[in-house]
């Protein structure tokens, strides 16, 4: 069985934006040692600019910290963070050539299996108010390298919502102590599997089909007891 070269990983960019300047701060300060500044004596990025695009993320960051309405400026330093240390990562990736006490050198994290399952996503950009349609949201999920799909849940905040592997459950409890669900499940098979949900309940189920040209009309509603 051949083994792959280890790589790389590009786990950074889907950091959480804390992650990405803590993260920030170590590899620039590894790359401007010795043993790393020998063996990577090119960066397309240089270590001192990459500071700089952490610095600018950090602050950005506070700056939404003081005021939501700055989330789009957050949003333009964490694209240049990204692309900055990206730059840097595909030329430690060519240098280092599989060589994992290299990569170990630069700072940055290393991975033998480039088809794992994709992190999770980082916490989406809502735009808020910018919306053609009455009542609508935009929702904005930066780059995540590894994912074909994005599931994204919008609720109401009296409703609680509960992800269990590929099952999200929206759970609330009504005024007069009973409680209402729905749940959503996605998945690739023709059978979806539902766990975690109140006994005894009497629930519908409604189904649509994904392909390329799009989500089909939903079938007609059924009706399904819980045991």
């Amino acid at each position: 069985m051949s083994v792959r070269k280890v790589k790389v990983s590009f786990d950074f960019a889907e950091m959480d934006v804390d992650k990405k300047i803590t993260f920030g701060v170590t590899v620039p300060a590894k790359l401007i040692l010795g043993p790393a500044v020998t063996k990577f004596p090119h960066l397309t990025i240089s270590a001192a600019d990459l500071v700089i695009a952490n610095d600018n993320l950090n602050t950005a960051n506070q700056n939404f910290i003081n005021n939501s309405n700055l989330e789009s400026e957050l949003h333009t330093a964490e694209v240049a963070w990204i692309s900055a240390f990206s730059q840097d990562a595909n030329y430690v990736n060519s240098i280092s050539n599989g060589d994992a006490s290299a990569i170990d050198l630069s700072g940055y994290n290393k991975t033998k299996d480039t088809s794992t399952p994709a992190v999770r996503a980082v916490t989406p950009v809502v735009k808020g108010g910018k919306s053609l349609v009455t009542g609508g949201l935009n929702i904005d999920i930066l780059k995540q390298s590894d994912a074909t799909q994005f599931l994204t849940v919008l609720f109401t905040s009296d409703i609680t919502a509960t992800y269990s592997g590929n099952q999200v459950t929206f759970t609330k409890v009504n005024a007069d102590g009973s409680t209402s669900q729905a749940a959503v499940c996605v998945a690739k098979k023709r059978k979806a599997n539902f766990t975690t949900l109140k006994s005894k309940s009497d629930m519908k189920s409604q189904s649509i089909a994904i392909n390329a040209a799009g989500a089909s009309d939903p079938s007609a509603s059924t009706d399904n007891g819980i045991l």
